[in-house]
């Protein structure tokens, strides 16, 4: 049963209407919204936000800035964050991404091309937990298949794209996945294995329907690099351990070290230039956790100021039943999407919004966590103003129009994100109260 709950007041959505504002303002008056740094855009918006409100005093509301930013889920996930970075940057300066790409490629028929591209590029995109990473190391050897292969380089494009997004839905080190389930205080490993089952029917039609693009491809001879297996072996390690109960900090540390004894006694870095590596890690994931700290002292403001309570009282009146409920927060979430264009963000946007949602309807915490990301990260391959779809075309030199009729995984998963939430089948275990 719901609890009951104050309307609020429209007016404290002054802190995210000024953030959604001033956003879109600088993207219109300078013709992109990757004009403005996300940090400095929700720093503006906090300072704005403390300064204008008038009903409480200032001192109070940094206080509650302060508290709200400061609190321990946040911690948890920047140090998350934090370490994160240091392993994805010792694995790629050992080679690990490298060896993993000459593994597929090696015995890669030119008939499976295709799907062979996009199996090792999930691959990665699972393993280093960052879709940006992904698509810049990957996109090159996309262009070169199409090149040499004589394959439609949208295809191949669409194909690093979806690889990208289907290895963020699932990776436990993934920035989006870590601001999913944290904000909404989810199990790591239920989330994960929810999102597998979800995940499978794009994974499979895109094999699919890749194949039958691209079987007549006779031109590839594939590569004769060598391959290292040892470099793969703290991809493998970090995938395995998120299939055990084991903290993700832990599995983390287990994956540096791992990643560092290897790349230091195979002679990939010497220990002085370990330490710039992890360092350089670090400062990788600095801007999301700056974000994220903003981000959640901007939602106590608004939570302080009436503005969580007044959507929250919205959303109870206008989607009555869970299923209705559920497809609010879907809702909401590409929305917030369609307006910022990059996934982690919209997580840590629409996650305070959407946990406040959950609790008062008792809504399943790894499911409301599975649709946060899994809707943000889908939509990024076919929205055309998609921070990663920009990134990409614009490195291989192509127009989205000419990727997004090939984005088959990201547009098959939101299909079947909004079928499930409609549905919701039973083989999800999907449970009516947390």
């Amino acid at each position: 049963m719901k609890k009951d709950l104050e309307k609020g007041s429209i007016v404290g959505l002054l802190p995210m209407a000024t953030f959604l504002i001033l956003f879109v303002a600088v993207g219109i008056g300078t013709g992109s919204v990757m004009n403005l740094p996300f940090n400095l855009a929700f720093f503006v918006s906090v300072l704005l936000s403390i300064i204008l409100f008038p009903k409480m005093k200032f001192d109070d509301k940094l206080t509650t800035f302060c508290k709200s930013a400061g609190n321990h889920t946040v911690i948890q996930m920047v140090l998350i964050f934090l370490l994160a970075g240091i392993f994805t940057g010792l694995a790629k300066e050992m080679g690990s991404i490298e060896a993993t790409v000459n593994a597929g490629l090696h015995y890669l028929p030119a008939s499976l091309l295709a799907p062979g591209l996009f199996i090792i590029t999930s691959f990665v995109s699972l393993s280093i937990g960052s879709c940006m990473a992904t698509i810049a190391a990957l996109t090159p050897i996309g262009m070169m298949l199409s090149e040499q292969a004589g394959l439609p380089l949208g295809l191949c494009i669409a194909t690093v794209l979806g690889g990208a997004m289907f290895g963020d839905n699932l990776s436990n080190i993934s920035d989006s996945t870590i601001a999913a389930v944290q904000t909404q205080k989810a199990n790591t490993k239920e989330k994960f294995m929810m999102n597998i089952k979800l995940v499978v029917p794009g994974f499979i039609i895109t094999l699919v329907a890749l194949f039958l693009l691209t079987m007549n491809t006779t031109d590839y001879t594939g590569t004769t690099d060598a391959i290292e297996w040892l470099k793969i072996l703290p991809y493998v390690l970090i995938i395995v351990l998120s299939l055990t109960r084991l903290n993700i900090i832990a599995s983390l540390i287990i994956g540096i070290i791992s990643a560092w004894c290897i790349g230091f006694f195979q002679g990939d870095f010497n220990f002085i230039d370990s330490l710039g590596v992890m360092s350089q890690g670090m400062i990788s994931m600095e801007d999301i956790a700056i974000i994220a700290i903003l981000m959640s002292g901007l939602s106590g403001l608004m939570e302080a100021f009436g503005g969580v309570d007044y959507l929250v009282a919205k959303f109870d009146k206008n989607f009555k039943s869970t299923k209705s409920t559920e497809f609010g927060i879907l809702l909401l979430s590409t929305i917030v999407m369609a307006c910022i264009t990059i996934n982690t963000v919209t997580v840590l946007v629409a996650g305070p919004i959407a946990n406040k949602i959950s609790e008062r309807n008792n809504l399943d915490r790894n499911w409301v966590a599975s649709i946060l990301d899994m809707s943000s990260a889908a939509l990024q391959a076919f929205l055309p103003n998609s921070a990663a779809l920009l990134v990409i075309a614009s490195a291989a030199n192509i127009s989205v129009f000419k990727v997004i009729p090939y984005s088959i995984y990201g547009i098959v998963t939101f299909i079947t994100l909004i079928i499930v939430v409609l549905w919701k089948p039973k083989f999800l275990k999907i449970k009516t109260a947390n």
